[in-house]
């Protein structure tokens, strides 16, 4: 019979149960996160042919673009107004501007999403409450605010 010592802090409280050890569970897991898998896939299936409910998996970054009520054209430049806070502007790529198709801009946009940063952050990081933005959350995240036009202070674009 073994014997083990223990060490404890006065008010510490150690439960010893005599009984066998827990049941492996390592197949139930497994089996549970291949089901989810299955479901996920199921449901990003059923999304797959409605852009404006899912267009992010299926269109990239751009397609959560802001419902519009007004827009201007004017020197080559578009300008929208929207329903979010923010005005975006449109224009034909500048030398020096990101391409917008890097792999950590479109995981952080994404995953900006995913985290539910739109409710709390609005559109691309400009929101109603004025909350500190997610920087340092992600490398990826941060590469999708950078994209998007924001800077961290004293960081120059």
């Amino acid at each position: 019979m073994a014997q083990i010592v223990i060490y404890k802090d006065p008010g510490l409280v150690v439960e010893v149960f005599d009984s066998q050890p827990p049941t492996d569970q390592t197949v139930l897991v497994d089996s549970l996160n291949a089901r989810v898998a299955e479901l996920t896939a199921q449901r990003d299936a059923l999304h797959e042919g409605w852009g404006w409910y899912a267009g992010y998996r299926k269109y990239g970054q751009w397609s959560q673009f802001i419902y519009n009520t007004c827009c201007a054209v004017s020197k080559g430049r578009l300008l929208i107004g929207g329903a979010d806070e923010g005005i975006v502007e449109v224009t034909q790529m500048q030398p020096g501007d990101p391409d917008g198709t890097g792999d950590a801009i479109v995981r952080g946009a994404r995953e900006y999403l995913e985290r539910g940063y739109l409710l709390t952050h609005g559109q691309r990081g400009f929101g109603h409450w004025g909350l500190p933005l997610p920087w340092g959350v992600s490398a990826d995240i941060d590469e999708a605010m950078r994209f998007w036009g924001h800077t961290i202070s004293g960081e120059t674009t």
